[in-house]
């Protein structure tokens, strides 16, 4: 027999790779028969011919696989994600494919494929730490290639308890926010609070200050608007005007945290109880597009993970040494 070596490579030669791919592919077709691979792909472009969100589709063997799905940020929460997805799925119908999956993690706003109609089939837990991931799976063959090209919405005891389950995580989630702000500045002096940070335009006092307004008068006040009304116009609000306006820097931090947490504790505890048709309720923004329930507490939870990050950068900047 032949001596085989065997060799560990951080930087693949591309032969071998294609190598190994090539290989893989044609043991794939002499036991399946089926050799046949499609590329999908669905691009949203701006009035400039910017991409602003698509869906990568890699399509074999029946099923269409969707590597990746991106929404700039200008244009998440508008029904962006599930508008191409829709039109994603058609297109893979119509080439002959019958089922689609994909994976996605818990901070990445899985509840956008439970309402498209996909359900979870796998999940790995702290991947990354305190986050899952989920593996999903959806039939697409009894869609038809003339399928109008909108979301779909979700049906049925199954979609409606894996929605839930999810819905469950994102107010895990939010009532972690008040509990890091506690703990990171437990140690934060009044000057370090107001200490303009090397790499952030805006001092920890501030960041504070704005994440507990935006709780009461942004986000809550939205979501409580549409859960009271039919359908209510969502007014732009200015928030960059606050930080001047309402003198952040002359504030004391712990009573900025003291408020949001307890402004949370109390959002979460009524958000708690709804149900997916509450959460499906719709309001309108000032440009006509239309956000959900659900949509406006994943605002949310998108806004503390900015901050959060922001903050945890300027901690990490201000306990470096010298």
């Amino acid at each position: 027999m032949p001596m085989i070596t065997i060799s560990v490579q951080r930087n693949p030669d591309p032969e071998a790779k294609a190598a190994v791919h090539n290989g893989l592919f044609t043991a794939n077709v002499e036991r399946t028969g089926d050799g046949h691979f499609d590329a999908i792909l669905v691009a949203a472009r701006d009035a400039n011919a910017q991409v602003v969100g698509g869906i990568v589709g890699e399509a074999y063997l029946g099923w269409v696989n969707f590597t990746s799905v991106w929404v700039h940020p200008d244009h998440r929460r508008q029904g962006l994600a599930s508008k191409m997805l829709a039109a994603a799925e058609v297109e893979a119908v119509r080439l002959g494919y019958t089922h689609a999956f994909l994976d996605t993690f818990s901070f990445q706003s899985p509840s956008v494929y439970l309402q498209a109609g996909y359900e979870v089939f796998g999940q790995l837990d702290d991947f990354p730490k305190g986050n899952q991931r989920f593996f999903m799976r959806k039939a697409i063959g009894l869609l038809s290639a003339d399928t109008p090209i909108t979301p779909a919405t979700t049906s049925g005891h199954r979609e409606n308890s894996l929605l839930m389950q999810t819905y469950a995580s994102l107010l895990s989630q939010l009532a972690e926010m008040p509990d890091f702000l506690q703990r990171g500045m437990a140690a934060m002096t009044p000057s370090q609070l107001r200490q303009m940070p090397a790499q952030d335009k805006f001092p920890l006092i501030e960041h504070l200050w704005h994440l507990r307004d935006c709780d009461a008068d942004l986000y809550a006040l939205r979501i409580r608007k549409v859960l009271a009304h039919d359908r209510p116009t969502l007014e732009p609000v200015d928030v960059g005007a606050w930080y001047e306006d309402r003198r952040y820097k002359e504030r004391d931090g712990g009573t900025a945290i003291a408020e949001l947490s307890e402004m949370r504790a109390a959002l979460i505890a009524e958000l708690r109880p709804l149900d997916a048709l509450a959460l499906a309720r719709i309001g309108v923004r000032a440009d006509g597009s239309e956000i959900n329930v659900l949509g406006l507490i994943e605002q949310l939870l998108e806004h503390d993970r900015d901050h959060r990050w922001r903050i945890a950068r300027i901690l990490k900047e201000f306990s470096a040494p010298g």
